[in-house]
C-alpha cells in the first residue's frame, strides 16, 4: 500500500489485526535489552494452523498392501499409486501426496516426522465410548469449536478453553526467557495466554516503520475522550503501534538470502515474514517465541484433488523453504516447525468428489531437533472397521494420540518441566504416554 493511497479509514482497517488481543503485552518484549546475552538459548515453535479441515488421509498415504484398501475406499478421490512420494527411512511403506517433494526430501533425511492419528480428547476413549456419548469433545465435527479445541488443548470447556496452549507457554516462560507470541492471521487463541497477550502481524499491509505513512495517524490517538472504554481502547492501540514499530524497525535489518515461494496464500510471504522476526531475535531480546501461520481453504467438500493439491503445494514449499531458512541462521535444531488441523476428512468421498468432517488425522513435525519417522499406529483402513467411529461407516477415525499429548512433547523440547506441562494440559495426566517421543532432547 503506497503512502498516497492510506486513509483514516484505511488505516485502522490495516491496523485492525495488528493490535487485536495486545492487551497489556509489555513493550520491554520488543526492545532491545541489555541483558539479551546472558538470555537461554533461542528456540521457537512455528505453528502452520491448516484451516477447514485437511484431508490426511491423501496427504499420508500407505503404498504397501494396505493401498488397496485405500484405493477401494477412497474411489475417485485416490492418489493412482504411480504418483504416490515413497517415504525411505524406518517406516517403509507410506508416501505422500504428489504435491509435497520437499517435504519428501526432508523426512527421508530424517528431519520430518508424521505423527499419525491425533486429535481433540480429554482422556482416552473407545468406540463403544464414543457411540454412547462419553467423553466426546464438544461440538466434535465444528470448524470454529474444534479449531479453538486444538489451539486450547481443552475439549470439554474448561477454564483453560478460554486461552491457547501456546500462550500459556509463554505465560510460564515470559519472566524468565521473554518470550513473545505472535499471530500472523489475527487474534488466534493459540498463542493468547491467561496473561500473556499476542501481537497481531500482517506484513507487508502497512509501514509501521518511523516516519512511515502510519505515523500522521497515530496523533488521533493521543486526543483525550469524555468515554473512559475509548481512551482504554486507544491507549492499547498506541501502545500495539510501538510495539509494532519495534518489530518494523528490527526485522527491515533481518534480511535473508533464502528465497520464500510467492504463493497465492500468501504461506511463503507470512513465513519469510516470522524467519526475519527471527533474524531479529538479539535486536528483540527474546530467547523464547511462538508463532501461528494460518493457511485456509482445506474445507474441501467440493472438487477436492485440485484445490488440496495446490495447497500441499504450498505447504510444502513455504516450509522447505522456512527450514532453509533456519539453516542459513544457524538455527535449524533451535526451530521446530509443526502442524494443526481441526480434523480430517472422510474417508469416504461425498457425492460432490470432496469429504466431509471427520476427526483423528495426521500432522507433521519439521526441524533440526525432530527425530525422523512415523510416529503412532496408522488407522485400519476399513470402513466401519476399529478404528472408525461413524454409525455410517464412513471413516472417521477415533484418535491415537491427544492434543496434549502432541503439544507436550513439543512444550518438552523448549525445555519445560513436568509440572509445568500439567498446568498448560490439564488432561494431560489422563494419558499414559506423554511424550510421542519425536522431538529430540536434552
Amino acid at each position: 500500500m503506497r503512502a498516497s493511497q492510506i486513509t483514516r479509514r484505511s488505516f485502522i482497517r490495516a491496523t485492525a489485526l495488528a493490535v487485536a488481543g495486545l492487551g497489556w503485552l509489555p513493550l520491554d518484549r520488543f526492545a532491545s535489552r541489555a541483558d539479551a546475552q546472558s538470555s537461554p538459548p533461542y528456540q521457537a515453535l512455528v505453528c502452520v494452523f491448516l484451516l477447514g479441515g485437511n484431508d490426511a488421509n491423501n496427504m499420508v498415504v500407505p503404498t504397501d498392501s494396505r493401498y488397496t484398501a485405500y484405493a477401494r475406499a477412497r474411489q475417485g478421490l485416490a492418489i493412482p499409486p504411480t504418483q504416490v512420494l515413497a517415504l525411505g527411512g524406518s517406516t517403509p511403506g507410506y508416501g505422500l501426496h504428489p504435491s509435497m517433494p520437499e517435504l519428501q526430501a526432508l523426512y527421508d533425511r530424517g528431519l520430518a516426522a508424521i505423527v499419525a492419528n491425533v486429535g481433540t480428547l480429554n482422556a482416552p476413549i473407545t468406540v463403544e465410548e464414543y457411540l454412547a456419548g462419553a467423553g466426546v469433545p464438544l461440538s466434535l465435527y465444528s470448524h470454529d469449536d474444534q479449531q479453538n479445541q486444538w489451539q486450547s488443548s481443552v475439549s470439554d470447556g474448561g477454564p483453560l478453553s478460554a486461552s491457547g496452549w501456546g500462550g500459556r507457554i509463554a505465560d510460564l516462560s515470559a519472566g524468565s526467557s521473554g518470550l513473545t507470541a505472535l499471530s500472523l492471521g489475527g487474534n488466534l487463541l493459540f498463542v493468547n495466554g491467561q496473561t500473556t497477550r499476542s501481537v497481531s502481524v500482517n506484513p507487508g499491509q502497512i509501514d509501521y516503520s518511523p516516519g512511515g505513512p502510519s505515523e500522521p495517524f497515530e496523533g488521533l490517538l493521543t486526543q483525550a475522550s469524555q468515554y473512559v472504554l475509548v481512551n482504554g481502547a486507544n491507549s492499547i492501540t498506541a501502545n500495539a503501534l510501538q510495539a509494532l514499530r519495534s518489530l518494523s524497525s528490527a526485522t527491515s535489518l533481518g534480511k535473508l538470502a533464502t528465497v520464500f515461494p510467492a504463493d497465492s496464500y500468501g504461506l511463503g510471504q507470512s513465513l519469510k515474514f516470522v524467519a526475519e522476526v527471527i533474524s531479529s531475535r538479539q535486536a528483540l531480546g527474546v530467547a523464547r517465541q511462538v508463532f501461528i501461520v494460518p493457511l485456509a481453504s482445506f474445507d474441501t467438500h467440493v472438487s477436492q484433488l485440485a484445490t488440496q493439491a495446490a495447497l500441499l503445494s504450498a505447504l510444502s514449499q513455504g516450509i522447505a523453504a522456512f527450514y532453509q531458512a533456519t539453516v542459513e541462521l544457524g538455527l535449524e535444531s533451535a526451530v521446530t516447525t509443526f502442524t494443526m488441523s481441526e480434523f480430517n476428512r472422510t474417508f469416504q468421498p461425498n457425492t460432490t468428489a470432496g469429504t466431509d468432517h471427520a476427526w483423528g488425522t495426521h500432522q507433521l513435525v519439521i526441524g533440526g531437533s525432530v527425530v525422523g519417522g512415523l510416529y503412532g499406529d496408522f488407522p485400519i483402513l476399513e470402513l466401519g472397521g476399529p478404528t472408525d467411529v461413524d454409525p455410517d461407516a464412513r471413516g472417521l477415525w477415533l484418535p491415537q494420540f491427544s492434543v496434549d499429548q502432541y503439544g507436550a512433547t513439543l512444550a518438552r523440547w523448549l525445555g519445560l518441566q513436568q509440572t509445568q506441562l500439567n498446568q498448560i494440559f490439564p488432561h494431560l495426566a489422563n494419558f499414559a504416554q506423554q511424550d510421542i517421543g519425536f522431538m529430540a532432547t536434552s
